[in-house]
């Protein structure tokens, strides 16, 4: 999961970078609006990170005290 933000950072850019040669638009603006859209998509997945995973670790057992179970007494014998 952590490497999320590269990835659709990488997509991104390929396809900001395919829609400009595409398009005929300048070979500098192609870089930049990459380059660009490779930024917005590694903050994008960064903050999906964010609020996606549970990185909260071991969780603690409930507050809620338990009623101990009735131990039986040596004496009882069960019944068969």
């Amino acid at each position: 999961m952590k490497e999320l933000p590269k990835q659709l950072g990488g997509i991104l850019a390929i396809a900001a970078l395919g829609s400009g040669l595409l398009n005929g638009v300048d070979p500098v603006t192609c870089l930049l609006r990459g380059l660009g859209a490779y930024f917005v998509g590694v903050v994008s997945g960064q903050l999906w990170n964010l609020l996606v995973s549970d990185d909260s670790g071991p969780r603690e057992p409930s507050s809620i005290p338990h009623e101990p179970k009735a131990e039986e007494s040596p004496d009882e014998v069960p019944s068969s």
